[in-house]
């Protein structure tokens, strides 16, 4: 079985498009025998329009579940839209000419067949307004057996209700039974989030602790940073004042032998000097 709603409102389609063809071909209200000859039907183009839809209004009374066909019907329906296009392009533009007949009747057959697949799984429609103007029925049966439909439809309405609250039940129990499960997984959850909320606490006093660490370590940096530059300063006066010294200590020893130098130097020269005869 195979759902045949794509199929179905394709062939939906394409009957409309038909019905909606020939209204605009014939283009006037008289019956085709009367257009065409003594053989055509006694009917106009609204009733061929509607003969065309018969189709779509069998369609549009399937449920879902009549949609599920088995496969060879459906392999035939999924013909049927490349039937219709044929019959369109190639069928319908014979009604008003000398094969009015066999265009009429290829579209009959036509329908016919693709009525007989859709009646095995089509819900029937009783047309009471023409049942009551053929008088088929006695008019007391027909108030009956309206009763009847009412009631059987009134039945389905409430049936589809009652289904939907039977199933909204069963998600309801479903979900019950689900519950301590569901219990179990929250308090799992909240658990979790304790555990994560006290790991992150940890982690929170740790980073604020590594952040005062870091302060002091940065103050006493400063601080050895400040001693450091005095140190420099202090040795660069000691060597500035160590250099002085002793150059000035080169100096005077320089000058005083210098001056030895020059006294002994004298003392030779005037050792040195010829006696006065």
């Amino acid at each position: 079985m195979a759902d045949a709603t794509g199929t179905l409102n394709e062939i939906s389609g394409a009957l409309d498009a038909l019905a909606n063809q020939v209204m605009g071909m014939i283009g006037e209200d008289r019956s085709f025998m009367e257009m065409w000859g003594w053989n055509m039907p006694g009917i106009n183009r609204h009733e061929f329009a509607d003969m065309l839809r018969e189709p779509i209004q069998m369609i549009q009374s399937m449920g879902s579940e009549s949609r599920d066909m088995n496969d060879t019907d459906l392999n035939l329906l999924r013909q049927y839209p490349t039937r219709l296009n044929f019959l369109r392009d190639n069928t319908i533009p014979h009604l008003p000419s000398g094969n009015s007949f066999h265009a009429y009747l290829t579209t009959r057959s036509f329908i016919d067949g693709l009525t007989s697949i859709l009646a095995k799984y089509a819900t029937p429609v009783l047309d009471w307004k023409t049942i009551e103007d053929r008088k088929l029925l006695p008019a007391s049966q027909i108030r009956r057996l309206k009763q009847v439909a009412s009631g059987i439809a009134k039945l389905s309405e409430d049936s589809s209700g009652l289904n939907s609250k039977i199933n909204e039940i069963n998600g309801a129990y479903a979900a019950a039974e689900g519950l301590p499960a569901t219990m179990q997984d929250l308090a799992d959850a909240q658990k979790a989030f304790v555990d994560a909320g006290k790991i992150v606490e940890t982690d929170r006093v740790s980073v604020v602790q590594a952040k005062t660490d870091a302060e002091t370590a940065l103050s006493t940096i400063r601080t050895l940073e400040t001693q450091a530059q005095l140190k420099v300063s202090n040795i660069d006066e000691a060597y500035s004042a160590a250099t002085t010294l002793g150059l000035g200590k080169a100096f005077g020893d320089r000058a005083k032998t210098l001056n030895l130098s020059t006294w002994g130097l004298g003392r030779r020269l005037i050792s040195a000097e010829p006696q006065a005869h």
